[in-house]
């Protein structure tokens, strides 16, 4: 470990670890690249490029550039517009590919696979005999999920149905990791680039084109639509390189070619790729077997589906990779996020790739032990692993603002976010005189609320009054429930699906309505506390669950969990960032043989996300382990979370606590609900997330994981059903779960405050599926609405330019004019040249600037050119 023993290890899939050797080579003093010590290198790297991919005919171009700048060599090269190009995506880089091409004018036809899926050969062969494609295109390994592709299979489908269409490679992540065989197998173009399997730093894009795909340059009926990738202008400066001579059209990057040279000089010398290809599959499969270890799974679904360059894993729902990734890095690993749009959040990507899988340098080992440590400290792995003391009890309190358009016991308006102190009265004051009268709406919101754990409603409730003395609490007490509450019992469930090797319940003591407080603002100025009296008063529900959880990843789920289904219930936003869902959590930690209730509880209060709950609860945790290993006592008290520190504080001692003087309240009577309305009240219920993931699972035939993501934000589902309905359902789920999810990503917005409407959307999609729109303008279109564009559709086409010329005798017009401009090409096509059909269509759609549909143009010039026979 020379190089990286004073930093972290990059652990990513690319740019990889590189040897000493490689590292020296890139820093070479400066360097003519006419320089005959560069020339003979160069010409070393164009030959060992053809040993690595496993072919002794096809031409590798080396140039300047990273691995997308293949996908544009390749559509540029290789495909006129108007041809038909099939795209297999497994994920964020197939559907990149299948943009680039048709950024060159290609007709796309994309053939996905679900996230963790590759297409079955069947569908690819159905694909193949649905209509003549210029080329396939398929991603060996996707770098946003590890998929591995099927290339043998697919090559072997295409010479047997389409010999004619060329195979194209992606093999950015792939190349010298996963075996591939370029004669052998029949494939026409690989794509890489240096920072991955090859070995070496970023700078270099390797493309290798078989004598079959320079063939079809070579026919093309239309310049290449490009200068620098212009395979015509590269391909004499590659052969005169190998050939140890000198030619010029651009400055090739010396230092990175000195360096690829030396890291496929180690490659090749460690007994061959065939050496190289075991030792990646002898690594990756240690790097599962952790993953199996640690309870998780690959986000390649089968054993047979995953790469030997790299691991994609599923994270635990209540883990975020944000949260775990920082914590490697401090163990000085570093480790890649997701990248798949809606589904970024849920899973982490290690790289395993070149020496780190060739050598024995440590750098998996050193991998795999961080990240098992990381993941135990997001709360994955029980504290107590390992450890003499047993595991710790951890109990919730949490308070939720309820949906309610007034107050809990005043008329005034619960929007509590509005300009301060305008949504308050005399109640809310705590002005003498001032009576409290309930609101029945929070009653009936409360009753859902316990229906949906499956609680049971109380016949008879009562409030209470807790007295304590606070600038946000106007009238010296607080109304709640605490002697006789209005919900008792439930539970929520929690287990396989939420990423656990066990099913656990986990029970709800008692639900109680009570009345949130003023809001202090403290900084303003100094010396002072502001006060906002918008929230005094605000219905809130709080939830207290039993002392049935023993991991902070537990406590996460169940809030997770709690958090959808008052949501689905329509009881609450549940926005923990604006404060409508707050966690109050109860630690403790008893000793070996004692009863779990016998530990020390401390309360930590007033934590505002996911990551703090986990967090904090696993501090906690480790302070009163250690108190307990050191033999010191533990006191009972209330503690806060200094995240920077990671650590917990003291806030308030046991012998600092109120004594809050309970006492009935005479100003708001008993509430009496009957077994009737209870009746009623459940069978108007809204579904439940667990009741709606399997029916829409059933009903649509959509991915759970797409359904799963689809559930976890509000509104998304009635948004999804009301596009879907008389469309192809699965192509609405990926539109909205990677393109919507992605836009609202990206703009930190919830669905519900987006002005996209289901209409709009729905409205793209027609346009999309009756091909007046490419799937680029379509995307186009989808961030105009999600912009607040008001115009429809058809007015955004039009004004755009992109209105399709419907009228065929327009486009006859044209296509004669075409076919009177250029006699050689017509009198070409008519002795046998056929391709010269794609030179007519590609002068039609650049002449109806792209208004026409390219199989529209091509039966009519068939049909023009026919006549001149």
């Amino acid at each position: 470990m020379s190089n990286a023993s004073s930093r972290p290890l990059c652990m990513i899939p690319g740019p990889v670890e590189m040897s000493d050797t490689v590292l020296q080579s890139n820093s070479t003093p400066a360097t003519a690249h006419t320089d005959p010590v560069f020339v003979e290198a160069f010409g070393q790297v164009i030959e060992m490029l053809r040993t690595v991919v496993g072919t002794k005919t096809a031409q590798p171009f080396v140039i300047a550039g990273s691995g997308t700048l293949g996908w544009d060599q390749s559509a540029a090269n290789l495909v006129e517009a108007g041809e038909n190009v099939l795209v297999l995506s497994n994920g964020y880089f197939g559907e990149g590919l299948a943009d680039c091409m048709e950024t060159y004018g290609a007709q796309v036809t994309r053939l996905r696979a679900e996230p963790g899926q590759r297409q079955q050969l069947a569908q690819v062969a159905q694909a193949l005999r649905a209509k003549k494609y210029k080329l396939v295109t398929v991603t060996q390994v996707d770098t946003s999920t590890g998929v591995l592709g099927d290339v043998k299979g697919v090559a072997e489908l295409v010479r047997e149905h389409s010999p004619e269409t060329l195979v194209v490679v992606d093999g950015v992540c792939a190349t010298a990791a996963e075996r591939l065989y370029f004669d052998a197998w029949g494939v026409d173009v690989v794509i890489t680039a240096s920072q991955k399997a090859l070995g070496s730093p970023p700078g270099v894009s390797v493309v290798v084109a078989s004598q079959k795909a320079l063939g079809v340059l070579k026919a093309r009926q239309t310049p290449v639509p490009a200068y620098y990738v212009n395979w015509n202008r590269w391909l004499p400066i590659m052969k005169s390189y190998e050939d140890r001579a000198v030619k010029y059209f651009a400055t090739p990057c010396v230092q990175a070619i000195f360096a690829l040279n030396t890291s496929l000089k180690e490659m090749l010398g460690d007994g061959g790729m065939e050496s190289v290809f075991a030792a990646h599959e002898r690594t990756a499969a240690r790097v599962r077997s952790a993953v199996h270890k640690w309870g998780l799974e690959t986000v390649a679904a089968a054993p047979e589906l995953c790469s030997n360059a790299m691991t994609a894993v599923w994270l635990p729902a209540s883990i975020q990779a944000a949260d775990l990734l920082p914590k490697l890095k401090a163990r000085g690993v570093v480790a890649a996020g997701g990248i798949l749009a809606g589904q970024a959040h849920r899973y982490f990507r290690l790289g395993h790739m070149g020496i780190s899988a060739t050598r024995d340098n440590g750098y998996v080992d050193a991998m795999l032990k961080a990240a098992a440590e990381a993941l135990e400290e997001c709360g994955h792995l029980a504290p107590a692993a390992g450890r003499s003391t047993p595991p710790p009890t951890i109990g919730l309190e949490l308070h939720v603002q309820l949906k309610s358009s007034q107050k809990l016991f005043s008329s005034a308006n619960a929007k509590w976010d509005e300009s301060p102190n305008t949504n308050v009265n005399l109640v809310d004051a705590g002005l003498p005189g001032a009576l409290p009268q309930l609101n029945p709406e929070c009653i009936k919101l409360a009753a859902r609320a316990i229906l949906a754990f499956n609680g049971k409603v109380q016949s008879k409730s009562a409030f209470d009054r807790k007295h304590y003395f606070y600038a946000d609490q106007p009238l010296g007490y607080q109304i709640t429930q605490q002697r006789h509450p209005i919900g008792r019992g439930g539970y929520i469930e929690i287990g396989q699906l939420d990423g656990l090797s066990y099913t656990k319940q986990i029970g709800i003591q008692q639900l109680q309505l009570e009345q949130d407080t003023a809001k202090s603002i403290h900084g303003v100025y100094p010396d002072y506390i502001m006060i906002d009296m918008n929230r005094a008063g605000v219905a809130l529900l709080e939830i207290v669950s039993n002392p049935d959880m023993e991991t902070a990843e537990e406590a996460v789920l169940f809030v997770r969990k709690l958090q959808l289904l008052l949501r689905h219930m329509h009881v609450s936003n549940c926005n923990m960032e604006e404060g409508s869902l707050r966690c109050d959590v109860n630690v403790s930690v008893y000793r070996n043989g004692e009863n779990k209730l016998s530990g020390t509880r401390c309360e930590l209060k007033n934590l505002n996300s996911f990551k703090v709950i986990r967090d904090a609860i696993n501090a906690e945790i480790s302070r009163q382990i250690k108190a307990i290993e050191n033999n010191q006592a533990i006191e009972q008290e209330t503690r806060g979370y200094d995240a920077r520190k990671n650590q917990t504080f003291v806030t308030r001692s046991k012998e600092a606590a109120p004594d809050y003087r309970y006492m009935p309240e005479p100003d708001v009577p008993e509430i009496c609900i009957s077994d009737g309305w209870i009746d009623l009240l459940r069978k108007t219920l809204p579904e439940t997330p667990a009741a709606a993931l399997e029916r829409i699972k059933a009903q649509y035939g959509i991915a759970q994981e797409d359904v799963e993501t689809m559930l976890a934000e509000p509104g998304c589902v009635e948004f999804y059903e009301k596009s879907a309905a008389g469309r192809n359902a699965k192509q609405v789920a990926a539109w909205v779960t990677s393109e919507v999810f992605g836009q609202l990503a990206y703009r930190n917005q919830r669905l519900l405050d987006s002005p996209l409407t289901f209409i709009r959307f729905g409205q793209i999609l027609d346009a999309l599926v009756a091909d007046k729109i490419t799937s680029a303008q379509a995307k186009h279109l989808l961030i105009a609405y999600m912009d607040g564009e008001e115009r429809t559709v058809e007015q955004l086409i039009s004004s755009f330019g992109w209105t399709v010329i419907s009228d065929e005798a327009e486009l006859q017009a044209i296509a004669k004019q075409l076919l009177d401009e250029h006699p050689k090409e017509v009198a070409g096509y008519l002795k046998g040249q056929t391709k010269r059909l794609n030179f007519f269509v590609g002068k039609l759609m650049k002449a109806t600037r792209g208004q026409a549909k390219p199989q529209v143009a091509s039966q009519i010039f068939k049909k023009l050119l026919e006549k001149l026979r």
